[in-house]
């Protein structure tokens, strides 16, 4: 940009989709399904902002664990949202209480890897306590994805967020976001821009989201 200001515009375009199509197959997911955010907290943010909450609504999440799968949505209490703790000893989620705990919530929050101790949580598993208990699922896969394999569909999970700085071996404020199509009607749109439009590059004046 220093050299040549917006000359390589267009072709900057068709990188940002290479990048999210490369970001997909590392997902496991459609392309239409992933966008581009700062980090990981960005990604969790998104889901505490764009679930039509109401007062009274619970939110597990694993702790201890790095504070950003907390933080998003204890920042919802002033709407009524109240945190539930599913308890992990030395990183490892403790699966019989997550099975008592997430049933009567609407959202349950885990890291794939914990970030102190590397333990990897078994995110089927989860995936799966989640849906029996009819709660939408999410995972902070920042310590783990690029390093183990990783399906977003064959899972079946919500939302997934992760940070591209770790095993993805990405620039720092950079993250990637996946939604499912099964939650995406469920997720309103909490930032829009121009490059949110359908008819983005003419510039209209028409209020019209882009689907995915």
């Amino acid at each position: 940009r220093w050299r040549r200001a917006s000359k390589d515009y267009m072709r900057w375009i068709g990188l940002v989709a290479e990048a999210r199509d490369r970001a997909a197959r590392l997902l496991g997911a459609a392309a239409a399904d992933v966008a581009f955010t700062g980090n990981t907290s960005c990604g969790l943010s998104l889901v505490a902002a764009g679930l039509d909450w109401k007062p009274g609504d619970r939110v597990a999440v694993t702790w201890p664990d790095f504070p950003s799968v907390r933080f998003p949505f204890d920042n919802l209490a002033r709407r009524g949202v109240t945190v539930v703790e599913i308890p992990k000893h030395d990183g490892v989620v403790d699966m019989e209480a997550a099975a008592r705990l997430i049933p009567g919530c609407r959202l349950a929050v885990a890291s794939t890897v914990d970030w102190m101790t590397g333990a990897a949580l078994d995110c089927a598993a989860f995936v799966g306590l989640c849906r029996q208990a009819g709660a939408l699922s999410c995972l902070d896969a920042i310590q783990s994805l690029g390093a183990l394999p990783f399906d977003a569909s064959a899972l079946g999970v919500d939302f997934v967020a992760a940070g591209c700085h770790k095993w993805q071996l990405g620039p720092m404020g950079l993250g990637i976001f996946y939604v499912s199509p099964a939650a995406a009607p469920v997720l309103a749109t909490v930032l829009a821009g121009w490059r949110s439009m359908r008819d983005e590059e003419r510039l209209g004046e028409t209020f019209c989201l882009k689907d995915g």
